[in-house]
């Protein structure tokens, strides 16, 4: 939830997790010398207690956000593991495509 509040300026207390929903994705990215190394994502689903009056600001990390349909995902997300997780999280959500 720290993540969340640093990132997008949404209070923890705006958000209401699944707690049955915890996702890993885990690949590998380049190090400054080149090298690789492991990287752990780990994904929440949550749904915001008053979408209406969630005010998004975005950190220094970020130039835009939205907010889009499970089909709209499918079409922005370049990564099959990640879309993955995003099929699960939708249709734990009752919004699968």
């Amino acid at each position: 939830m720290r993540e969340l509040a640093e990132e997008t300026g949404l209070a923890p207390e705006a958000v209401v997790l699944d707690p049955g929903f915890r996702r890993e994705v885990h690949y590998e990215v380049e190090d400054p010398e080149g090298g690789r190394v492991p990287k752990r994502v780990v994904y929440f689903l949550g749904r915001l207690r008053a979408p209406a009056a969630a005010a998004v600001r975005l950190s220094a990390e970020h130039d835009a956000f939205a907010w889009c349909t499970p089909a709209e995902i499918e079409q922005r997300v370049a990564f099959a593991n990640l879309r993955a997780v995003l099929r699960e999280a939708a249709a734990r959500a009752g919004t699968a495509p």
